[in-house]
């Protein structure tokens, strides 16, 4: 792994033996050997006194000291989506720690905030020439540098996943520092002086989905993604005691209450919010007091003015205030109906206090950020920005200046995953028509490419050529048994999808479909990979939407012939999608629309391979019904670009449509195909299948809008491409 910066001046005024020019970081241990130098160097002028009461830090690399966060200007603090931030605790330091998705961690000095706040006072004022000229500057600074490139102290690989916590704590005698816990398992302190981590607590069984810490640094309580509380003490390295049951679904968050440093809050996905004293935590906890919300529960703060309030957020779409009353309950005292706009699936819906505890801050999907009153309830202001499209979903404020970052978390714009690394890809199904040219794709661009498949409806010639590549391995396997591989990501293709072969055998078509999606998921929650399930535009079944988009939901007959093949897929997506809400697996789902192209077999029972077959054969061209029947058709080369694109995305977990919005009638297709094969063939009709929709074409917009994705290949160029791969390859004529 590397990860490369450029070093401005010469470097041994920084850092002896180093020279200038790109220096790659290479990971060694968790942490990069040259990064920890470089953090080394830098966080040293933090100073190793008592406590978190550390000097104002001196950057000690020029290009730290361009770093700035303002009320409007946004900047690029991570490599990937941004998990958790912490500002140092100390009013007169800007220094913002940012843990991300795939567990790196960044550390951004904010130069200048005084100036920061007054170049935003200045775009307010229009008819100050001063402000305007000021503003513009930072802007450039602020915005365009930071996203040209990535500039920050970073740490690649510090955690192997997601970094779901993040807290500056300590004090005299046990070490002050920056405190992470991630979903590998591992609690870590950063130690600022020694410039290095030291791993506190570590268990590959638990998967840590939230944390805090006393502001001492001596106790850590930790939630896990099954419910279960993790005490530790931190002055000690330890398993830490385990609590189990302390909700019956994955903790979201864990809050030390600023005015008693016993009692900490919890919210969780089921639905609850609780408050324990951590003096009687044992192995069956029982809380001290609770609440609940109608739907899950995705964050619970106690207010920084040591009053006990809770404000908390829910995907019922409310913000609550929260008060203790008596020993037991727990009150809401304000219930704030706040229309979010992101949706469950989108982002987490989380609220912070301000310094003072007089306000709410609340991320929103139209907004940048939305400032509540805490007494009333109202609307107070709001954050706006027009750098800022993205969701806030991490709203952060500064100790002492009531500085409001917004740290996007969903990007419209989305660019794929940066590529450090070769990728070990599963592709299951990867034998067969689409599964061949994904492989072919993957082997090509560098990743270490597995295909697996039991030869059910694939051929062993469609990935022959790749057979003595390095980076290609074939493994005959069902998906209906588990399968045991280390993999990165998973594209999950097998399942027969020709009506010939799922009518042939329906329930292996449904065992598949199910069991094998249940088994691939399971693969993937062991890997922590990214899941990618290729679903189908038979979901949408005989449609009464046209064209159709993916928030449709379909007209599926579910006792019906294709149903073993429409149904499972449905299946599948529900299926991805509850292991996505449950247990937080990174999933991807796209419906692909009618495809063609070479390696397509000739006998499978679909329009464009029977109407090709039948040209070629000299056979009259078969048309089922009048023919008025409308389909779409994508060439196959844009299919796997579609499902690489989107399995690439960090954002949007889909679904997507992938195929081509050109329609065609079955008698204009079959026009095409005599002008482009067999001029000759003559067309016939015939009496109509059972279920056979009568039009089918997709909308592409969402997949277009977001990731830039639209096909190339129009179907009066891509007939000839598979004509000429069948007129080459004897075998598909018979």
């Amino acid at each position: 792994m590397t990860f490369s910066v450029q070093i401005k001046d010469p470097a041994d005024k920084y850092l002896p033996g180093l020279s200038p020019g790109d220096l790659a970081m290479q990971e060694i241990d968790g942490l990069a050997a040259t990064d920890a130098a470089y953090i080394s160097a830098w966080s040293s002028r933090l100073g190793t006194g008592p406590g978190v009461g550390m000097e104002k830090p001196e950057p000690s690399l020029p290009w730290l000291a361009s770093l700035q966060l303002d009320a409007v200007d946004v900047a690029k603090v991570t490599r990937s989506a941004t998990t958790h931030l912490a500002f140092h605790p100390t009013s007169e330091t800007l220094l913002l720690a940012a843990g991300d998705k795939e567990g790196n961690l960044s550390l951004w000095y904010c130069a200048e905030a005084a100036q920061a706040l007054d170049r935003a006072s200045s775009r307010g004022d229009a008819g100050s020439s001063e402000g305007e000229g000021g503003s513009s500057e930072a802007a450039t600074s602020g915005t365009a540098e930071s996203e040209a490139e990535f500039d920050g102290l970073v740490s690649l690989g510090y955690h192997r996943q997601y970094i779901s916590g993040l807290r500056w704590a300590g004090g005299p005698g046990h070490g002050a520092g920056l405190f992470s816990a991630s979903y590998d398992g591992s609690l870590r302190r950063f130690d600022p002086g020694a410039g290095a981590a030291i791993l506190l607590t570590s268990s590959e069984d638990l998967g840590l989905s939230a944390m805090d810490i006393t502001l001492d640094g001596r106790t850590a309580v930790l939630g896990t993604n099954r419910g279960d509380l993790l005490v530790v003490d931190c002055r000690a390295k330890g398993p830490g005691a385990l609590s189990e049951d302390g909700h019956a679904k994955k903790i979201n968050t864990v809050h030390f209450d600023p005015g008693d440093e016993h009692v900490f809050a919890t919210s969780s996905t089921d639905t609850c919010v609780r408050v324990w004293d951590v003096r009687r935590l044992g192995p069956t906890p029982k809380p001290v007091a609770e609440g609940a919300h109608r739907s899950s529960c995705q964050a619970a703060h106690f207010a920084p003015d040591g009053s006990h309030r809770l404000v908390s957020t829910s995907f019922d779409n409310t913000v609550g205030v929260w008060e203790r009353r008596g020993k037991k309950e727990l009150a809401c005292t304000l219930s704030i109906r706040h229309d979010n706009d992101t949706g469950r699936w989108v982002t987490p819906f989380r609220a912070v206090w301000s310094p003072s505890g007089d306000a709410i801050l609340v991320g929103n999907m139209r907004r940048a950020v939305d400032i509540i009153d805490a007494s009333t309830g109202q609307l107070s202001t709001q954050l706006r920005s027009e750098d800022m499209t993205a969701i806030p979903s991490r709203n952060l404020v500064h100790p002492s200046v009531e500085l409001s970052n917004g740290i996007p978390d969903d990007r419209p714009a989305v660019k794929a995953k940066p590529r450090v690394e070769t990728n070990r890809v599963l592709v299951t199904g990867g034998a067969g028509f689409v599964g061949s040219h994904l492989c072919d794709y993957l082997v090509a661009r560098g990743d270490h490419v597995i295909c697996v498949d039991n030869f059910f409806t694939g051929s062993k010639d469609n990935i022959a050529h790749l057979l003595d590549k390095p980076n290609f391995e074939l493994l005959r396997h069902d998906v209906v048994e588990r399968l045991l591989l280390e993999v990165d990501q998973i594209y999950h293709l097998a399942c027969p999808a020709s009506p010939v072969h799922y009518k042939y055998n329906p329930i292996k078509t449904l065992k598949t479909s199910f069991i094998g999606t249940l088994n691939m998921l399971g693969l993937a929650k062991r890997c922590r990979a990214r899941f990618l399930i290729t679903s189908t535009s038979e979901v949408y079944g005989d449609p009464l939407e046209h064209p159709q988009t993916e928030a449709y939901w379909g007209n599926v007959n579910p006792i019906g012939e294709r149903s073993c093949y429409d149904e499972g897929k449905r299946a599948a997506e529900t299926l991805t999608m509850d292991y996505h809400r449950e247990h937080n697996l990174e999933v991807r789902i796209v419906r692909i629309f009618n495809t063609y192209g070479p390696r397509m077999a000739l006998d499978d029972g679909r329009v464009v391979s029977n109407f090709v077959a039948q040209a070629l054969k000299n056979e009259p061209l078969t048309l089922y019904g009048d023919g008025q029947q409308t389909r779409s058709f994508q060439y196959v080369e844009d299919l796997v670009r579609g499902m690489v694109t989107v399995m690439d995305n960090d954002e949007h977990k889909g679904p997507f449509n992938v195929g081509n919005p050109g329609e065609f009638t079955m008698v204009e297709l079959a026009e095409m195909v005599k002008e482009v094969i067999n001029p000759k063939a003559e067309i016939v009709f015939v009496e109509n299948t059972a279920d056979d929709p009568a039009r089918r074409r997709p909308d592409i917009s969402k997949i277009t809008s977001l990731l830039g994705w639209s096909p190339k290949v129009p179907l009066r160029e891509g007939l000839p491409r598979m004509v000429e791969d069948f007129k080459r390859i004897p075998r598909h004529v018979h």
